[in-house]
């Protein structure tokens, strides 16, 4: 009976989900999120839910563009009042 690994699997991507939250960079945010929404996938998958499947699909594929847009803005510098002229 795989039915206890399978809710095991969907309590280990909640917990993942969850503990997302719980950091304060963005990047780490969607990083860990997408790893959970991945996790959601195979969940749903082995539970024969397209809703579940699609959603954390969707979750992955907008996480993963919202972190290379995170990539890809330029770093704002902070300048030290020694470095004016």
């Amino acid at each position: 009976d795989v039915r206890p690994m399978t809710e095991a699997l969907g309590i280990i991507a909640t917990v993942i989900v969850l503990i997302s939250f719980t950091s304060k960079d963005v990047k780490w945010i969607r990083l860990i999120n997408a790893f959970g929404a991945v996790l959601f996938i195979i969940y749903g998958v082995a539970i024969n839910s397209l809703s579940v499947t699609l959603l954390n699909i969707s979750i992955v594929f907008l996480q993963v563009i919202k972190i290379i847009e995170v990539e890809r803005k330029p770093r704002e510098k902070t300048h030290h009042p020694a470095d004016r002229p």
